[in-house]
């Protein structure tokens, strides 16, 4: 586990120093010191996992402790495209699922002929607000494929302006078939759904 690691080589580190500390101020340690070495790696590495799952979330470590907004959950999005097809200009109803906790984050969108998913992305803080970037790839349907001409494509997608507690979170996209649009995100719910019908379930659509 990478975050046991990190926390082996801190702890370490700093058992290392305090080793060294003591033998240029005081009579060198004692190697019976050490024993509780493994126990408390084990004890602060779940304790790190239990904070990097939950505890961050918690609204009084907001903005000292953690600045990160809580995003996890299955939005209803609205999608509003220059892509046209027959001429027109694609409107789409369908899920986000944002899947996060303090160092990760995942987003798939589910529509009734794509699936997108993040292949990097970040939060960055913005005095307070904060905006989410992707870079993700869609995935449309053969059939979508075959009849619409929408091929699998990459795109970049900017929500702006997150709070805390969002209700309402909107956003522009930009892709490399030389398309952009705008989405907006409501409705949250916590369930993380899987598929395009599921989230129709969910909504009881």
């Amino acid at each position: 586990m990478e975050a046991r690691t990190q926390i082996l080589l801190t702890v370490a580190a700093a058992v290392a120093v305090w080793g060294c500390a003591l033998v240029i101020v005081g009579p060198a340690p004692s190697f019976d010191l050490l024993k509780p070495f493994g126990a408390t790696v084990s004890v602060v590495t779940l304790l790190a996992v239990i904070f990097s799952k939950w505890i961050w979330k918690w609204r009084i470590l907001r903005n000292w402790v953690v600045k990160r907004p809580d995003l996890n959950g299955t939005w209803k999005a609205d999608l509003h495209s220059t892509f046209e097809v027959d001429g027109e200009r694609v409107k789409k109803s369908g899920f986000m699922v944002i899947k996060q906790d303090l160092s990760e984050l995942s987003i798939r969108l589910y529509t009734d002929q794509a699936h997108s998913y993040s292949l990097a992305q970040n939060v960055i803080d913005r005095d307070g607000f904060f905006e989410v970037a992707c870079v993700y790839l869609n995935v449309p349907t053969p059939h979508a494929r075959a009849v619409q001409q929408s091929q699998i494509h990459h795109g970049a997608l900017l929500l702006s302006h997150v709070g805390y507690d969002e209700e309402l979170v909107e956003g522009m996209y930009w892709t490399d078939r030389e398309t952009m649009g705008e989405i907006e995100l409501s409705e949250r719910r916590p369930t993380l759904v899987t598929s395009y019908r599921a989230g129709l379930r969910l909504y009881g659509e």
